[in-house]
């Protein structure tokens, strides 16, 4: 597996790298979650709604989400009604 001492380097800086990236991973996570702690008592919205807009304005896809939605819906009825 590791049979030279360049092979444990390689390892072991992409295992840093990694390391690295999770903790940047970590801290926006903590800094979102901040963000609806502070919003909270200004705006009633749920934070599972929150973070579903904020999602559908990152990714600029709501007319696709909403047609993803409305073809469920009619399968649902369809079976269902």
């Amino acid at each position: 597996m590791i049979s030279t001492p360049n092979d444990r380097k390689i390892l072991k800086d992409a295992i840093r790298e990694v390391s690295d990236s999770l903790t940047r991973t970590q801290s926006e996570s903590e800094h979102r979650s901040s963000i609806y702690e502070n919003l909270k008592d200004k705006v009633d919205i749920s934070k599972s709604n929150f973070n579903k807009l904020c999602k559908r304005y990152f990714k600029q896809d709501l007319s696709e989400v909403q047609s993803e939605t409305q073809e469920l819906v009619d399968l649902y009825t369809e079976i269902f009604e």
